[in-house]
């Protein structure tokens, strides 16, 4: 997957929105998250939103004022009308749920047929490493304070059955959960 900037912030520049072909997975960047959706043609795109659900809007609406950038699937799995007219097949559904069913899982799919968003699995991955990082940290230092060495810490691992430990545990199989769940959602989806 590689991605294209659109830059269309004066009325120049909205003259790209006309060259952006049908069935185009774009996202416009925000401040902590990108908002994805289906560019549909006539400067309209549908996208996933928590109020409304799937929803055909404007492509200014869409953007908002931030700048929009193109994804180029290779794993495409349909023609750019089959993708707008999946895109547009959804129009009105609900239950958006921002771990599993947000806008980048329902641009995904009209595109390959698997529902899955990198940036969910980025905030999971960085949360699962903070937690098990903060726990290998406070292994590493024994009830007095001390720096253990790596050895000494995995040696103590198995009869250590501190809270951290726990806690690491319980974030690897979190996660682990996690995986497996939008693995199986991957397997439902259609190729």
């Amino acid at each position: 997957m590689t991605e294209s900037k659109l830059t269309l912030k004066d009325e120049q520049d909205r003259a790209q929105t006309l060259a952006l072909a049908p069935g185009s997975h774009i996202y416009a960047k925000r401040t902590l998250y990108e908002h994805h959706g289906i560019y549909v043609g006539n400067g309209r795109v549908v996208a996933f939103l928590l109020e409304t659900g799937v929803t055909e809007t404007s492509f200014d609406d869409f953007a908002d004022g931030d700048e929009v950038y193109l994804i180029c699937h290779q794993d495409a799995a349909f023609s750019p009308e089959e993708i707008v007219a999946r895109a547009r097949s959804r129009e009105g559904q609900m239950g958006y749920n921002l771990v599993f069913n947000n806008c980048e899982h329902f641009a995904n799919w009209c595109v390959t047929g698997k529902e899955k968003s990198t940036q969910v699995n980025k905030v999971v991955r960085t949360v699962c490493q903070v937690v098990g990082g903060a726990v290998l940290i406070k292994e590493l230092y024994d009830r007095r304070g001390t720096l253990l060495q790596l050895t000494q810490v995995m040696r103590q691992l198995p009869r250590s059955g501190s809270l951290t430990l726990g806690v690491g545990a319980v974030a690897l199989m979190g996660y682990g959960l996690y995986k497996w769940m939008t693995a199986k959602d991957n397997d439902r989806d259609e190729s």
